[in-house]
């Protein structure tokens, strides 16, 4: 059955003989010394997938506008020094402690997301990263919500996009069975 085509050794699944990623878990086969392509590893292939794509757009979508206060708008960079002044005065209880947590989620977006791009160049998959740096800007969202629920009249479109491509990080994460 094995000469019908490849079988993962991940997850067993048997693929076509052409395959040069299961298609079960997403791990690419490795190429034996002496096998046609020399360079087992994927490359510039990886920022194809839809996991590394989500976590491009999520990267690009931390500095697009997430708020919009008055005639000001700020990105989620932006947000990482704000956090005193007007934006606490609205809150409600424990807004300290709240924004200390936002904050440390906003930074480690980008930890993250570069986490998922660097092992998807080097032909690994960083599932559970993925998935937790997918929430991530979900979670921001339900501190923000919790606080204030005015935070739904003074969201940007990089806040929504985050949200989106932080979904489908989350969704397209994917790994063995």
């Amino acid at each position: 059955m094995a000469s019908d085509g490849k079988v993962c050794v991940h997850c067993r699944e048997l693929n076509p003989i052409d395959a040069r990623e299961c298609r079960n878990c997403g791990r690419y086969f490795i190429h034996r010394p002496g096998a046609a392509r020399v360079d087992d590893s994927p490359g510039l292939e990886a920022l194809k997938q839809p996991a590394v794509l989500c976590a491009l757009v999520l990267l690009v979508s931390l500095f697009l506008p997430w708020f919009t206060i008055l005639i000001f708008s700020l990105s989620a960079v932006q947000l990482l020094g704000l956090f005193q002044g007007a934006g606490v005065s609205s809150m409600r209880y424990g807004a300290g402690a709240t924004l200390a947590l936002a904050r440390l989620f906003i930074a480690l977006i980008p930890v993250g997301c570069f986490a998922v791009i660097l092992l998807a160049l080097r032909g690994s998959y960083a599932i559970l990263i993925g998935k937790i740096t997918g929430l991530l800007p979900l979670v921001v969202f339900l501190l923000f919500f919790a606080q204030s629920s005015n935070v739904v009249s003074v969201m940007g479109a990089g806040f929504v996009v985050a949200i989106l491509a932080g979904l489908g990080l989350f969704a397209f994460s994917r790994g063995g069975p």
